[in-house]
């Protein structure tokens, strides 16, 4: 038959690493996506695609669009 958790004491269960859980750190907010941070990337994305003519540009942009939809 085999000891069960419950029949331990505390000791023990501290000495098998099974002792009452550690405090978990507090998550940092998450950072807001900024009005720059959306321009920075808008510019980084259009220098990618930069040697297309706009109506080019254009359609590769709607793709983007429909790709992130899905």
């Amino acid at each position: 038959m085999g000891l069960h958790i419950d029949d331990l004491d505390a000791e023990t269960l501290t000495k098998l690493g099974l002792g009452a859980p550690s405090p978990q750190p507090k998550a940092k907010p998450k950072a807001k996506f900024l009005a720059e941070d959306e321009r920075r990337h808008a510019i980084n994305v259009l220098a990618l695609i930069s040697k297309l003519s706009q109506a080019e540009r254009r359609k590769v942009l709607k793709r983007a669009l429909e790709v992130n939809d899905v």
